[in-house]
């Protein structure tokens, strides 16, 4: 019951966001990552339940298993693929439909983590947010740490990720929160938002972005560009 105490705040911050984005795909984004990794944040079996009850399909592409489950597509072969979609001990991706483009939906084993990925959804709502998210989640007796801000250049774009440590003390209820959002679309992804189980209060954080030129690229749909 304690890993709730997360979806609780989360859930409670995405509440205060608007209700009528200007943006359908930041606005969607956001739905899809309260319903899909916050209200089952701690259990990646409740998240498997969730898409299977709504037929998403599985992305089975060992290139794209790659870019959405953050491994070096070396490590990502047809032998290790499974049929039902994702990667023995690693992890699995589904195609998520929604509007105005492709969204993806994934969880890894290692770090224990939920990430939506939004093949095109406005930086300046996705971010506006995700601050609402951390603004909510800041609360008494939680020790918020910026672990991350940070522009990182791209070929002709710029990627703005953010993270954030909210430990409280114990594992059930600790997390990390991060947005990964590029100033314009075109590339794998524009917004990437995760949810990351924190077992102490130092661990590691591998995002796994998938920063290359546009040109090799895995878009969400599985397909290259």
């Amino acid at each position: 019951m304690k890993r709730f105490a997360f979806a609780l705040l989360a859930a409670a911050a995405l509440g205060q966001t608007p209700a009528q984005a200007d943006d359908v795909a930041a606005q969607f984004t956001m739905k899809l990552f309260d319903q899909a990794c916050v209200q089952n944040f701690g259990h990646l079996e409740q998240v498997q339940t969730w898409a299977f009850s709504r037929d998403l399909a599985p992305i089975v592409n060992p290139d794209a298993l790659a870019v959405f489950l953050g491994y070096r597509q070396s490590h990502v072969t047809h032998e290790h693929a499974v049929a039902g979609g994702g990667v023995v001990n690693m992890g699995q991706a589904w195609a998520v439909p929604g509007p105005d483009g492709h969204f993806v939906l994934s969880i890894r084993t290692d770090p224990e983590s939920c990430i939506i990925w939004a093949q095109k959804a406005d930086q300046a709502e996705i971010e506006a947010a995700f601050k609402k998210i951390v603004e909510g989640m800041s609360k008494p007796g939680v020790q918020v740490k910026a672990d991350q801000d940070q522009s990182i250049d791209v070929p002709d774009a710029s990627v703005h990720v953010q993270v954030y440590r909210f430990w409280t003390g114990v594992a059930e209820t600790s997390s990390v929160l991060a947005l990964a959002s590029v100033n314009r679309s075109g590339g794998p992804f524009q917004a990437m938002i995760q949810a990351q189980r924190l077992i102490d209060a130092d661990d590691p954080i591998d995002l796994g972005l998938p920063i290359d030129p546009p040109s090799h690229a895995t878009t969400p749909g599985g397909a290259q560009n």
